[in-house]
This record gives structure tokens, sequence and C-alpha cells, in this order.
């Protein structure tokens, strides 16, 4: 609303966001398969962080269109590629569980970072969940290349 869309107009940008994300979610993968699953992994929530920094600095309704479709890029990054690596991690008996698990914390995490979301936009007007965005995105990346540094370190003992 504040950059002057009518909200009647608001599901066409999450439509522009899964077009793309629809799109890209195979060559995403097969990139994944080629350079590495960790990588696009990595470079999905880069991806992110520079959605929100576009949300930021935009005051326009292009640069709202722009930033859902870095969203759906993003999403065509991360989501499918999340479980491909789970299905790495995890054997074959226990991937079922492992799955629903993903997924009840998932949803966790993600009503949780709503509501979040919600608070932040009320204190910093129409903006305030894109920083919170930004920050968590950028923390959730550090944790991640960390992750990945332990687990490679395990990898080459075993």
């Amino acid at each position: 609303k504040s950059l002057g869309w009518e909200p009647a107009a608001l599901p066409l940008l999450l439509t522009c966001n899964q077009v793309l994300q629809g799109l890209f979610t195979y060559p995403m993968g097969v990139l994944a398969d080629n350079l590495g699953r960790k990588q696009i992994l990595t470079i999905g929530f880069l991806v992110l962080i520079a959605a929100n920094a576009v949300f930021i600095g935009s005051s326009h309704p292009l640069g709202a269109v722009v930033g859902f479709l870095i969203v759906g890029l993003h999403m065509s990054m991360t989501q499918a590629n999340t479980k491909a690596l789970l299905t790495e991690y995890i054997s074959p008996t226990q991937r079922g569980t492992a799955f629903a698990v993903f997924a009840v914390f998932s949803g966790f995490a993600l009503s949780f970072g709503n509501t979040l979301a919600g608070v932040l936009n009320d204190k910093i007007a129409g903006v305030g969940c894109f920083y919170g965005g930004a920050a968590a995105t950028t923390a959730a990346t550090l944790l991640l290349l960390v992750y990945f540094a332990v687990v490679g370190k395990k990898e080459q003992q075993a």
C-alpha cells in the first residue's frame, strides 16, 4: 500500500514470484548437481539478502516487483536444494521421519518469523520486516557456513 499498490493487485506479485520460481527450480537443481548443493544453497541465502536490500531501498512499485522476483529466484535455489541436502545426511531408513521433523520445525520457524516480521514492520513502518529478514538471513548464512565447515572436516576425517 505504501508504494501505491491497490490491495487487490498484490496477488499479482505472488504470482510473478511463483512463476519465476517454477521456471528456475529445475535449472537450479541441475546447477546444484554440477556445482554443489552447499554452494547453491549459500548463494540462495545471499540472493535473499539482496532481495531484502531491494525492498528496503525501493520506494517505487517496480522495486516491489523486482524484490519479489529476486525472492522467487532465492526460493528456486533453496527449497528443493534443502531437501536434497537432507537426503545426503540422513540414512534411507530415517528419511520419512527426517522430512516430517523438517516440515514441523520449518512451520514453527515460519510462524515465528512472520510474527516477528509483523512486529518489526509495525516498529519501522514499511521496511522493518526487511531489515529483520536481512539480519536473520545474514546470521543464517554465517551459521550455514560454519556448519558446512564443521561437517566438511568430519567428512575428510572419515
